[in-house]
């Protein structure tokens, strides 16, 4: 049973969010369980890189749907703008 990719594209990037966290979270469980690094790193690395792909194969349709005529470029470029001061707020 396959699901349609486009229907489902906001949950996706939600979902994709949700594991980038968790990621972050188990990266900083290392520190509390020194004994655990390698296991939890490596759990972490993959939660982080499962939703790098999931943001990254939503990103452009979920442009393409603010997108008007022929302006993806523009889009893109504030939506890249605007989450690396959401990432330089966070730091």
């Amino acid at each position: 049973m396959m699901c349609d990719f486009k229907s489902h594209l906001k949950q996706l990037r939600f979902a994709g969010d949700l594991l980038m966290e968790l990621g972050a979270g188990v990266e900083l469980a290392t520190a509390a369980a020194p004994h655990l690094f390698l296991p939890l790193a490596c759990a972490a690395n993959v939660l982080k890189n499962v939703a790098a792909v999931t943001s990254t194969s939503t990103r452009t349709p979920i442009y393409k749907a603010f997108a008007k005529g022929e302006n993806i470029g523009d889009v893109t470029a504030k939506g890249e703008c605007v989450g690396n001061i959401a990432d330089l707020v966070c730091l």
